[in-house]
């Protein structure tokens, strides 16, 4: 299956398999939306994928425990995917 230029949302990207799973993605082509409560983390991630797969990325705070958080960011979703898009 090819999913390169597909947009991938991820939670957890700031540490362990979210994180992993991001790298994974970005090898095979994908565009990222990596969510996480640390955001400086999950940048210094977007750069770090950006200069080694050329991985578009758009990097937003997201605690999933805070339902209307989760609730408002899956909301915008097809919003923050045409920013993703056009970047």
């Amino acid at each position: 299956m090819n999913i390169k230029g597909k947009i991938v949302f991820i939670t957890g990207a700031s540490s362990g398999i979210g994180m992993e799973s991001a790298k994974a993605f970005a090898r095979e082509g994908c565009k990222l939306i990596l969510t996480a409560r640390r955001i400086d983390r999950i940048k210094i991630l977007a750069e770090k994928l950006l200069k080694e797969f050329g991985t578009e990325s758009l990097t937003l705070p997201l605690d999933v425990r805070k339902k209307k958080m989760f609730s408002l960011c899956l909301r915008n979703c097809p919003k923050i995917g045409k920013k993703l898009i056009s970047c």
